[in-house]
């Protein structure tokens, strides 16, 4: 999912954000106002089994090591 649309999402659930917060970090609000566990790009996509996750691309992108 691209930049825009998770913008998108994080509006219409009310969520702030910046534009130099981290998509990762973003997704994961997004995950936790929609009562998802909040773990986009985490050490938990290693053993992920979500193959219909609409945050899959964005979870497995490159991730800073300090963000996980």
């Amino acid at each position: 999912m691209n930049r825009s649309r998770i913008e998108q999402e994080a509006e219409c659930l009310g969520i702030e954000f910046t534009a130099e917060q981290p998509d990762v970090l973003l997704v994961r609000r997004i995950q936790g106002a929609s009562g998802q566990p909040m773990c986009c790009g985490t050490d938990e996509r290693e053993g992920c089994r979500k193959r219909d996750c609409r945050w899959r691309t964005t979870c497995y992108g490159l991730v800073a090591f300090w963000l996980r």
